[in-house]
C-alpha cells in the first residue's frame, strides 16, 4: 500500500512526479496534520461524480429502471446492499471504467443536502460539513496558511483565482460580502476556489506533497530505507512493481484484460478494459429522493388530546382517591385507639373540653403547631394538627402551677409551664390577647379542678436559657440510667465524685412515659403499667433513682426466685393474697400484643389452659406463689439469666465482661402446643395478609418506584422503535438500540435516587415534618440498596448484542 499510494496515486491525483527517496530522515516528524486531514485532502470530493456505473467483463453495464447508473444520493444508506446484490467485481469494473468529475470549485449535487440520508430520512451537506470541521478543530485562515507555506498573502478576492474571477465573478463578490475580510476565509474555502484549468491549486498542492512526503521520510520502517533490514533489494523490486491492478486481480474474479492496467486513467487508446458510454450526469439517472419531513403529531391528533386529559386528570383522580383513602384510615385509627384505650365517661368528655391553638417551641431551631386541651379530669393534653395525643401532662400532684410569661413581647409572646419531675411546656402565641386568654381558660381550668395558677414575668431570653427541653431531660435521663447500671454493676460513677452531680441524679425521676420509652414499650401497655407499679413503691406516679437502681440491682444480681416474686406482684394487680387466672390470662395477652402476633382471647385462654396442664394446675382458679413457681420451676435457671434490656444499655452502659447476666428471657413454647390448630394454608394467608399490612408503605413505594421505572423504558423503547423511524437508528442497530435507549433512561432516573437516599441531612429534616408520616425515611438505606441492584440491571442491558 506503501508502494500504491506515493508511487501510483498522488502522481495521478496531483499529475506530477513523486520525487526521490533519500533515506530515512529521523528528524522529520510523520504525524497527519490537521491541515491535511481537515481540509486539503477533501479536494477529491470535486472529483466524485453523482453517480457510478457497474459492469461486467463483456462490457455490458447495468441499467436501473431504465437509468445507466446508480444514483449516489440515493445509495449512502445501502451500499452493503449494492455490493451484495451485484458483488465487489462489477462496481471496480465500473469504476475502472468510469471517468471522474472536473477538478474545480463545483461539487456534485449529490453530496450538497444528500450525504448520508436513506431516502426520505436525514441529510447532510459535506461542503458544510468541511467548512464546519476546520472550525472545529481551530484551523488556520486561508492566508496564514499561505504565508506558512511560503506563497505571498493574498490583498484582493480576484488574486485568488484569476482565471474563475474571468468566468464567474459573483462568486468573489459574494464571498467579500460574507466574510467581509479576505483574512478571515476558511481555509478549505480559499484553497477550493484555487482550483483551476490546471488542477489542484499551490496551497492544497503543497500540504499534500508535504505530508505524503513526511509520511514517506519520517518513517523508518518504510520500505525502501534499506537500514532496517526488513526487505531486501529483490523484494523492494517486486513492491514496486506491484500496482493496485495487480492487487485487484489478486483479491476478486476479476479478469486481467476487464480492466487496464493503470486502473486510475483510462485511455481510449487502452487495449484492455471497457470505456463509459457517457459522462454521469444527474440528469441521465433518476432523480434524488427529496427530504420528507417526519410530522409525529399529524394523524394522532385525538391520541395527543386523550394524553393530555389523562395527565391532567389522574393526578386529581389519585388525590382524590388518597383523600378518600387518609380520611378513611384516619377514622379507623380513631376507632382503634377508642377500643383500645377504653374511653372511661370522663374522658369521653375530652370532646368538650376546652381547647386552644399554640406553637410549641422545642429548642433553638425546631417548633410545631398544636392544640392544647384543659381535661379531661386534672390533665393538660398537648394534640397534634391531627388531635394526636402528642404529650399527656398530669397536674395531679401539683397544686400551685407555675406559669412564666415574657414581657418583652416585641418578637414573641411566651408561656413557659414548669412542670416538676417533667419537661417544660413552652408555648408561642401571636399576640398578647391570645396568651393572655389561654391564661384566664388555664386559671379558670385549674379552680375548677382545685389548684392555683402563679404567672411570673420574665424575659424571653432567660425563659430560652432556662427552660427544661425534652433534650435537656433525655440528656439528665441518659446520665441517671448511666450511673444506675454502673452502679448496679459495682463500677465507679461520676456522681460519685461530684455531690451536685449526685444531689441532681437523687432528685431526678422517671415517668411512666419515659420508663416505657427506655424499655422499648408502649406507656399504655399492661406490662408497663404492672412493672411501673411495682417499681414505684411509694406510688408517687414516679420512680425515683433509689427504686430504679433497685430494680436493676434485683434484675441484674437477684436470683431466680426474687425474680419470680416481681413477676408475681406484676401479676397479682389486685394485691390479693392470690392471683386469679383472669389477671394471669390478662398479662399473657398483654406480652403477646407486644410481639404483635395474632392471638384471639380463645387463643390466649387454650394458651394458659395448656401450660397449666402440663404441670397439673388445670383445675385451679387463683395460684398461690407456689403455685406460680411450680409453673416456672422448668425455667428457673433461665428466670436467672433474666434482666432489664434498655435502650442502648449493651452498647453504653454496661461492658460486655459485665453483661453475662443481661439475657433475655425467653419461655420454651413447645409446652404450649394448642390442641386446635388452623389449617396450613389459613396459617399462610393470615401470615401473607399480616405481612402486607405491616409493610403496606415500602410495598406501595416500592411498586411506585418499579412502574415508573418500566413507564420510562417502555416509553423509550416505543420511541426508538417505532417514533423515531426517521432518524433510521433501528434500521442500522436493530432493536438493540431500543433496549439500550430505553435502559440508559431508567439508569438516568435510578442514579438521581441513589444519591436522594443517602442526603442523611435532608432526610432527618423531614423525619421531623408531617412527610414521615405517609414515607417510611428510617428504610432509605435499605430502599438505596433496591435502587442500586436495579440500576445494575438495566446497566447490564444497555450493551445488547446488534441484530
Amino acid at each position: 500500500m506503501q508502494n500504491i499510494f506515493l508511487y501510483e496515486y498522488v502522481p495521478a491525483f496531483l499529475d506530477e512526479p513523486t520525487q526521490k527517496y533519500h533515506g530515512y530522515n529521523p528528524d522529520i516528524h510523520p504525524g497527519i496534520t490537521d491541515l491535511f486531514h481537515v481540509a486539503a485532502f477533501r479536494f477529491s470530493h470535486t472529483l466524485i461524480p453523482p453517480g457510478f456505473y457497474l459492469r461486467d467483463s463483456r462490457c455490458r453495464f447495468r441499467h436501473f429502471d431504465g437509468h445507466p447508473g446508480i444514483r449516489l444520493c440515493n445509495t449512502f444508506h445501502a451500499a452493503q446492499t449494492t455490493i451484495k446484490m451485484y458483488g465487489i467485481e462489477e462496481v471496480l469494473m465500473g469504476m475502472a471504467s468510469q471517468i471522474a468529475e472536473r477538478e474545480d470549485t463545483v461539487i456534485a449535487d449529490d453530496l450538497r443536502e444528500s450525504v448520508f440520508g436513506p431516502k426520505q430520512y436525514s441529510r447532510r451537506d459535506l461542503v458544510a460539513l468541511n467548512i464546519m470541521r476546520g472550525r472545529d478543530f481551530g484551523l488556520t485562515d486561508y492566508n496564514t496558511a499561505r504565508q506558512n507555506f511560503g506563497f505571498d498573502r493574498m490583498s484582493n478576492w480576484s488574486d485568488i483565482n484569476p482565471e474563475l474571477n474571468k468566468v464567474t465573478p459573483e462568486v468573489f463578490t459574494t464571498l467579500g460580502k460574507l466574510y467581509g475580510s479576505i483574512d478571515e476565509i476558511d481555509l478549505y474555502v480559499g484553497g477550493m476556489l484555487e482550483t483551476g484549468s490546471h488542477g489542484i491549486g499551490p496551497l492544497f498542492r503543497a500540504i499534500i506533497k508535504d505530508q505524503f512526503y513526511r509520511l514517506r521520510d519520517g518513517d523508518r520502517f518504510w520500505f525502501e530505507n534499506n537500514k532496517n533490514q526488513l526487505f531486501t533489494q529483490e523484494e523492494v523490486a517486486r513492491i514496486k512493481a506491484t500496482k493496485l491492478y495487480d492487487v485487484i486481480l489478486a483479491c476478486t474474479n476479476i479478469g486481467p484484460s476487464d480492466i487496464q492496467e493503470n486502473v486510475f486513467f483510462w485511455h481510449s487508446n487502452s487495449t484492455k478494459g471497457c470505456p463509459q458510454p457517457m459522462q454521469l450526469r444527474g440528469k441521465h439517472m433518476e432523480k434524488c429522493v427529496e427530504l420528507v419531513r417526519h410530522d409525529s403529531f399529524s394523524g394522532s391528533e385525538f391520541f395527543y388530546i386523550f394524553s393530555c386529559v389523562i395527565c391532567a386528570v389522574v393526578p386529581i383522580l389519585l388525590a382524590g382517591a388518597a383523600s378518600v383513602i387518609v380520611k378513611h384510615r384516619v377514622k379507623k385509627t380513631a376507632k382503634i385507639k377508642a377500643s383500645a384505650t377504653r374511653l372511661c365517661d370522663h374522658e369521653v368528655k375530652m370532646k368538650d373540653a376546652l381547647r386552644i391553638k399554640a406553637l410549641e417551641w422545642l429548642n433553638g431551631s425546631h417548633s410545631r403547631k398544636v392544640t392544647v386541651q384543659f381535661g379531661p379530669s386534672d390533665s393538660l393534653l398537648v394534640l397534634s394538627r391531627k388531635n394526636d395525643k402528642l404529650r399527656n401532662i398530669s397536674l395531679r400532684e401539683i397544686f400551685n402551677v407555675i406559669v412564666e410569661s415574657n414581657l418583652d413581647t416585641e418578637k414573641a409572646c411566651l408561656a413557659l409551664i414548669r412542670i416538676p419531675k417533667d419537661h417544660d411546656l413552652v408555648l408561642q402565641f401571636s399576640s398578647t390577647n391570645k396568651r393572655k386568654n389561654f391564661l384566664s381558660m388555664f386559671n379558670d381550668f385549674l379552680q375548677r379542678q382545685g389548684k392555683a395558677l402563679e404567672v411570673l414575668g420574665t424575659i424571653a431570653s432567660k425563659m430560652y436559657e432556662t427552660a427544661e427541653t425534652k433534650e435537656k431531660r433525655q440528656k439528665r435521663l441518659e446520665h441517671f440510667f448511666k450511673d444506675a447500671y454502673k452502679e448496679a454493676f459495682g463500677f465507679e460513677t461520676a456522681s460519685s465524685k461530684d455531690p451536685v452531680a449526685a444531689e441532681e441524679l437523687l432528685n431526678t425521676e422517671l415517668t411512666k412515659a419515659e420508663f416505657a420509652e427506655v424499655l422499648g414499650m408502649k406507656a399504655n401497655s399492661l406490662f408497663i403499667e404492672r412493672l411501673f407499679a411495682v417499681t414505684d413503691r411509694d406510688r408517687s406516679g414516679y420512680i425515683s433513682y433509689k427504686d430504679f437502681l433497685d430494680t436493676v440491682i434485683l434484675f441484674a444480681r437477684g436470683t431466680a426466685l426474687d425474680k419470680m416474686r416481681v413477676l408475681y406482684n406484676m401479676l397479682n394487680v389486685s394485691q390479693e393474697e392470690n392471683l386469679s387466672i383472669v389477671d394471669f390470662e390478662q398479662m399473657i395477652r398483654s406480652l403477646i400484643q407486644t410481639t404483635q402476633s395474632e392471638f384471639s382471647e380463645r387463643n390466649v385462654q387454650d394458651l394458659v389452659q395448656a401450660w397449666l396442664s402440663s404441670v397439673g394446675l388445670a383445675e385451679k382458679t387463683e395460684l398461690n406463689f407456689e403455685d406460680f413457681r411450680i409453673l416456672l420451676q422448668k425455667h428457673e435457671n433461665d428466670l436467672g439469666k433474666m434482666g432489664l434490656h434498655l435502650k442502648g444499655t449493651k452498647q453504653v452502659y454496661v461492658p460486655k465482661r459485665s453483661a453475662l447476666r443481661t439475657e433475655s428471657f425467653r419461655v420454651d413454647t413447645d409446652v404450649f402446643q394448642l390442641q386446635s390448630r388452623q389449617p396450613w394454608l389459613r396459617r399462610r394467608w393470615s401470615s401473607f395478609i399480616t405481612y402486607l399490612e405491616d409493610n403496606r408503605q415500602h410495598i406501595f413505594y416500592l411498586a411506585v418506584f418499579y412502574m415508573i421505572c418500566i413507564a420510562l423504558f417502555v416509553e423509550r423503547y416505543t420511541y426508538y422503535c417505532t417514533l423515531s423511524e426517521h432518524k433510521d437508528l433501528r434500521h442500522v442497530m436493530g432493536q438493540g438500540i431500543c433496549v439500550t435507549r430505553g435502559a440508559a433512561s431508567v439508569i438516568s432516573f435510578t442514579y438521581a435516587l441513589l444519591v436522594l437516599t443517602v442526603c442523611r441531612h435532608f432526610t432527618t429534616y423531614l423525619r421531623d415534618t408531617v412527610i414521615n408520616q405517609y414515607i417510611p425515611l428510617d428504610s432509605a438505606i435499605m430502599f438505596h440498596k433496591v435502587v442500586a441492584c436495579t440500576a445494575a440491571f438495566f446497566h447490564g442491558r444497555t450493551t445488547p448484542s446488534v441484530t
